[in-house]
């Protein structure tokens, strides 16, 4: 602004007969001429001479002007010419690949879509990616630009059942069913999340012990593997007292008569062709038509006041 003001505008040093100033724009007007008089070195970024002179006066009297740093940007094409403000501001004017231009002109990575989510709308050199979680019945597994999967239906296969289930960034998992082996019968059938369960047979026997496992050929059903005294076990893995077909009772403390339904004789003599007797009995009621033939093997059969056996021949 010249000597009438001692000091150069927004600089705090004197004017050329100290320093050219250091500032980033140096303007020199006609009405107040400069005379520079000692050495100035990177005094400026830029000198501007609006109708005004630079007078070099004395030995020594240079003038240095500094050239303008240019802006810079990482991962992109720096702003350039009037747009860019200088003092390597860090501005850009395009991004590269993977990166998009921000609000404050920088360079920012485009985001990746978390697990369990996927890409909503696609990047650009001036917008980011934006993401959204997946739909119901989909599912993805990690971070990524990767669309979401559907989840797996294995537990709708033959011989398969689910044991993991599904989530919005895990696959459903599946096993194979368990198969029942030869000495097991299914006690649950499996289900698409559930396994089939087994247990060991378990047969039934009439007067001895019932097989067991693979012995058994269907659970709950008559199998003997050994019978008690005073009985014999038959080819059919039964046992009986007397010929085949044979009505056996064995006393109340087993409280039915063997192959039958009914209680002993306190209630009625059992209908069967054949009944043996091999423990006492006594009838207290009428017994009409309750056997073809009564076999009595060491035992004793007492009719009461009231009983009446009426045999059918």
């Amino acid at each position: 602004m010249g000597p009438g003001h001692g000091k150069w505008f927004a600089q705090g040093g004197h004017w050329t007969k100290s320093r050219f100033p250091y500032h980033d724009t140096t303007w020199v007007s006609e009405q107040w001429p400069v005379t520079l008089t000692a050495e100035a070195l990177k005094s400026s970024y830029e000198v501007v001479l609006d109708s005004g002179t630079i007078v070099l006066d004395g030995e020594g009297a240079t003038l240095e002007v500094e050239e303008e740093e240019p802006c810079v940007c990482a991962n992109g094409t720096p702003l350039q010419g009037d747009e860019c403000p200088g003092y390597a501001a860090n501005m850009c004017f395009s991004c590269n690949d993977g990166y998009f231009l921000n609000s404050q002109k920088h360079c920012q990575q485009h985001r990746v879509c978390d697990a369990g989510h996927e890409q909503h709308v696609a990047p650009s050199g001036t917008q980011d990616r934006k993401c959204k979680a997946c739909d119901p019945g989909h599912f993805a597994r990690s971070k990524g630009t990767h669309k979401c999967q559907r989840h797996s239906q294995c537990h709708k296969e033959e011989g398969q059942h689910e044991v993991t289930a599904p989530t919005s960034q895990l696959d459903r998992q599946c096993v194979s069913t368990k198969k029942c082996t030869a000495d097991q019968y299914e006690v649950k059938p499996p289900t698409w999340f559930e396994d089939r369960i087994c247990a060991e047979k378990e047969c039934v026997c009439h007067g001895g012990v019932g097989a067991l496992g693979a012995q058994c050929p269907a659970h709950g059903s008559e199998s003997c593997l050994t019978c008690v005294a005073g009985l014999s076990l038959t080819p059919e893995n039964t046992c009986t007292c007397g010929p085949k077909g044979s009505n056996c009772y064995f006393g109340a403390s087993m409280g039915k008569w063997f192959k039958s339904t009914e209680f002993w004789t306190q209630k009625r003599f059992p209908s069967n062709g054949h009944t043996w007797i091999m423990r006492d009995v006594q009838l207290t009621r009428k017994a009409d038509d309750a056997a073809h033939h009564v076999t009595i093997d060491q035992a004793n059969l007492v009719i009461g006041e009231d009983g009446d056996l009426v045999i059918d021949g």
